[in-house]
């Protein structure tokens, strides 16, 4: 096994860390509230599809190890736990209720990446399930829903964070994973198109002649 940070998967999970650091300095860096939402949501997005490939390129070139495990739960926590926290009490306008549940979400979600075991899989009908909802299930219901239902996503975060370290088995595929392969390619390109919004309004608004003087 090769504990080398410089293997491809370890330098997929670092991506992740990188896209994750990113999202996260997006609202310090001046740009419009479009362009900013519609970075943090690329973010997770980006690391969600990096969590999808460091993991089985990792067991399919046979270089994992305890530093890469450790990585990928590093990657995880800022990208699932504090990028999708920060989205969520942005889009609430800093609520204190939204922050309440913000630091609830990730509480548990550091709970819940202390405690995974990969031997913690289990059969079920639905295939190997996990034991409580999965970082990544979490943060792609805080993305779909800061997107498509901002009033829904600080009730769906408390939901997350509470199933997160119980004992619910959470399918590995199927049902636990298509619903956010559907959904958050629909929430990326949902943000990104409110990029062009204020530019088309801005356009029709400079088009649309000055009235007249008014003739009595």
């Amino acid at each position: 096994m090769s504990h080398s940070p410089a293997n491809p998967a370890n330098l997929l999970t670092l991506m992740s860390v990188a896209s994750a650091a990113l999202g996260l300095c997006a609202p310090q860096l001046g740009w419009s509230a479009a362009a900013t939402d519609a970075a943090m949501v690329s973010c997770v997005a980006l690391s969600l599809l990096l969590d999808r490939l460091d993991g089985p390129l990792a067991r399919r070139l046979g270089t994992s190890s305890e530093l890469g495990t450790l990585l990928y739960s590093l990657a995880d926590l800022l990208a699932f736990a504090a990028l999708p926290a920060v989205m969520l009490v942005r889009a609430a306008d800093g609520s204190p209720a939204a922050l309440a549940v913000a630091l609830a979400y990730v509480l548990t979600a550091v709970w819940r990446l202390a405690r995974y075991d990969g031997d913690e899989l289990a059969a079920t009908r639905w295939g190997p399930a996990f034991r409580g909802v999965p970082t990544p299930a979490a943060a792609s219901a805080v993305l779909v829903a800061v997107v498509l239902a901002p009033s829904l996503a600080p009730w769906l975060a408390a939901i997350a964070a509470a199933l997160m370290p119980s004992r619910l088995r959470y399918p590995k595929r199927g049902p636990g994973a298509w619903p956010w392969l559907v959904l958050v390619p629909i929430a990326v390109v949902v943000a990104l198109a409110r990029l062009a919004a204020p530019s088309e309004l801005s356009a029709s608004n400079s088009s649309t002649p000055a009235p007249g003087p008014e003739r009595h």
